[in-house]
């Protein structure tokens, strides 16, 4: 469905679709070795454990990528009100961890393991994989122009964490921070990359206190 461009062409505005992007693929990188170290002891590590665990994580990206594309049809409001009832859907599993279940002495880890991964972090990797093909659609409707350059922020941030690159995840955020100083959640952002990183793990805690105060205070 058609709607009008509301232009978007200041570089604020620019800036909060750029690094909404860049923190989803942060994210979405950090949520699998973070259920991985969980899982482990609970799930051993035979290959057939590690592949049912790589192909849950790539059926629920699939699924989050074909969810953007399905809602493309509907008007810009109806994708952002679907959209968020999700996240608020996906928000009541927080803090990310494990179900309770476990396996019996008969089961198949090749078919328990995905149903145990897909209960555990199904809704919220589903939803953070959604974010920015959503995104970059949204900035391209709203008259910000090409797209495409947004994928740089996308692939920047799988990228540092892919490679362990955690202390240029935090030089980047820290850039952000100079750009929104009072926005929450890019100080929540730099305060993981700040974690990740060893050398930098001291200043997380700084971090978080700054988002926690502006967090409040909204």
């Amino acid at each position: 469905m058609a709607s009008a461009a509301i232009p978007t062409t200041n570089t604020a505005a620019k800036w909060r679709f750029t690094l909404a992007i860049l923190a989803g693929s942060f994210l979405l990188f950090l949520v699998q070795p973070m259920i991985a170290r969980m899982a482990l002891p609970r799930l051993g590590g035979a290959p057939a454990v590690w592949n049912s665990a790589m192909l849950v994580y790539q059926a629920l990206l699939l699924g989050g990528y074909a969810y953007a594309h399905f809602i493309g049809r509907f008007a810009p409001r109806v994708q952002a009100g679907v959209h968020l009832v999700l996240l608020a859907a996906a928000a009541l599993m927080l803090p990310i961890g494990l179900i309770t279940a476990e396996p019996s002495a008969t089961a198949n880890p090749a078919l328990w393991t995905p149903w145990f991964l897909a209960a555990s972090i199904g809704p919220l990797f589903f939803v953070i994989a959604a974010q920015a093909p959503l995104l970059q659609r949204w900035f391209a409707i709203s008259g910000g122009g090409d797209p495409y350059p947004l994928y740089a922020a996308s692939n920047l941030g799988s990228l540092y964490f892919a490679e362990g690159r955690y202390t240029e995840a935090a030089r980047a955020f820290e850039r952000a921070v100079e750009l929104s100083p009072n926005d929450y959640r890019v100080w929540r952002n730099l305060g993981a990359a700040l974690y990740w990183a060893p050398s930098e793990r001291p200043k997380s805690r700084g971090a978080y206190k700054k988002a926690l105060l502006l967090a409040e205070g909204e």
